[in-house]
Parts: C-alpha cells; structure tokens; sequence
C-alpha cells in the first residue's frame, strides 16, 4: 500500500494525499488512516483534517519530529485493513422544499440539464447520498455523487447570503449551508431542520459514511419540521403516517 504521497505541511505538520482524484478507495483510506490516529491518541498530535483523498496532521515540534512522525504515519498506512469498509454507517431523512424562494436555481439548472425541474428533483431524491467530507463553516456536510449529470457549475456571482439549512449543488455533489453564509453553489431547496447544533460535541449530527436521503415536501408542511432536529426525525416520520 505505498501508493500514496506524504510531504511536508509547513513546519509543523504532514499531508497524505492517497489520490489526485476522487475515488471511493482513496476516500476510504483517508478517513480510515485519520480515524486510527484519533484512536491512538498520541499526544503529539494536535490536529487532523481529513478531505476527500487527503489527510493533513499537525504535530507539536517540541515533543516529536517530523521523522518520528512520518515514521508512525507510514507503519499505520500499513496497517490499515486492504478490505476497507465504512462502519456503523446510518441513514439520515431531511424533508426539503425544492424551487421556488427555496431552490432560485432550479429553473436555470433543469434549463442546463435539458430537463424538467420535477425531474431534477426527482433525480436527487432518488437515492441517498453519501456524506464524504466536512467543510467550513459550522460543520458544512458534502455529499457525493447523485443522479444528477456532472454537469452543474458554481456560480459566476456567488450569493452574499444564502440561508441556513439551503440544498446546494455543483457537479453531482451536494452540501446543506449549516448557517447564513456567503457561497457560489447552486440553490435547489431548503430543509426546515436544524442540521447542526453548535452547543454540542460534535456539532454535526452526522458522520463520515452516513447516507443522507432527501426527500420532497410542500411548503405548507414546513411548520411541522421548522427547527426540528435531524435525531428526532424517525419519530417525526411516525406523526406523519
């Protein structure tokens, strides 16, 4: 397992790159290797950010050198399991209002797409996508792969302001907007839920691996999920029967 590249980071930290491009076993790898890490709970390790293919660690300089670290980092590479597989993975239900004053750019993307906006939505409810990484701010969720072709730009302009808990995509990903924020993706819907819980540890009620299953409602039923968190949906599906 030596296809990977480690190089230093600045003068205190490591990046492992397992891949240039996105693949499910480059993926794998990199949150596996961060996720050992984590486990051994060195106490020189002070940070790891791991992306889609690439993990970067921080180190305290005073108490390890980039030698011994590299070292450790190489021996848990080797050690990761060649059969790689998510564990304890979950599935997660957000209700989401597509087009409209919740989804501007579902109109120009159907247009994009030579598709009507009923089948763009269509096409990201689907299945469920598989959450692959965290961004900023506030726990940011990115999502992989959905029906939807490849083909979707970010924006030329990006928004000043786009709302908490807005649907977004770019090629076929898609991200949930955690807070108010800035942004260039692409608006198609808006959840009611409150996706993110900054007084919590960790914020995000989801994980790495989780799948995420979309799935269409009326505007008028907005009321009914407003603010409600994402751990209580399986019991807000039941009220809803």
């Amino acid at each position: 397992m030596n296809d990977y590249k480690m190089t230093s980071y600045g003068d205190a930290a490591i990046c492992v790159v397992f891949s240039e491009i996105f693949t499910e076993d480059a993926w794998m790898r990199t949150h596996a290797l961060a996720a050992r890490l984590k486990e051994d709970n060195y106490q020189w390790l002070l940070s790891i950010i791991p992306t889609y293919t690439t993990v970067i660690i921080h180190y305290n300089i005073i108490l390890i050198d980039k030698e011994a670290v590299t070292q450790i980092i190489r021996e848990t590479i080797n050690k990761l399991d060649p059969e790689l597989k998510i564990q304890k993975r979950d599935t997660h239900f957000l209700p989401v209002v597509y087009g409209g004053e919740f989804g501007p750019d579902l109109p120009a993307i159907a247009k994009r797409l030579y598709m009507t906006e009923e089948e763009v939505i269509q096409k990201h409810i689907n299945s469920p996508s598989q959450l692959l990484s965290f961004t900023s701010p506030a726990g940011q969720p990115l999502m992989g792969k959905s029906e939807i072709p490849n083909t979707i730009p970010r924006m030329e302009t990006p928004y000043v302001k786009i709302p908490k808990g807005t649907i977004a995509i770019v090629g076929s990903q898609t991200t949930i907007y955690t807070k108010e924020t800035p942004g260039g993706w692409r608006l198609i819907g808006r959840t009611p839920l409150q996706v993110t819980n900054p007084e919590q540890i960790p914020p995000s009620p989801f994980k790495i691996g989780d799948l995420i299953q979309f799935f269409r409602i009326d505007e008028k039923e907005w009321g009914f999920y407003k603010n409600k968190k994402v751990e209580d949906m399986p019991y807000l599906l039941e009220e809803q029967k």
